[in-house]
């Protein structure tokens, strides 16, 4: 995203504006679960999140469990790869995060010259 906004800043509206949701999450409200595709990435702005893997649907041997802090990003592959979650993630208090779609930030995008050479 740094490189993007160097590019020119109306990339960066755009994404924000048309790619990019608000998700307010109260206390123990999932965000996503195991086994589910991703719909994009996401950034925790504020709050504290709970990231869990099992060994039945993920690569770890056995259970383990994340603390997600504000700043973190979750997800990133699925904006570049079709992703599905190898762990749950609800929050353990009040929290905000900010959802970056995948299928809109690609629509986004695809509609720049500039990030579009690039890609070529």
């Amino acid at each position: 995203f740094n490189l993007w906004d160097t590019l020119g800043s109306s990339i960066m509206m755009d994404i924000c504006f048309e790619a990019a949701t608000y998700v307010n999450l109260l206390c123990d409200d999932q965000m996503f679960e195991d086994g589910v595709e991703a719909k994009g990435a996401y950034l925790v702005l504020c709050g504290k999140l709970s990231f869990v893997q099992h060994p039945e649907v993920s690569s770890v041997e056995e259970f383990q469990e994340q603390d997600v802090e504000e700043g973190t990003w979750l997800c990133e592959a699925a904006l570049w790869t079709q992703w599905v979650h190898v762990g749950s993630c609800k929050s353990k208090c009040d929290s905000q995060v900010v959802l970056i779609q995948a299928n809109l930030l690609t629509d986004v995008v695809s509609r720049h010259r500039r990030i579009r050479d690039l890609a070529t």
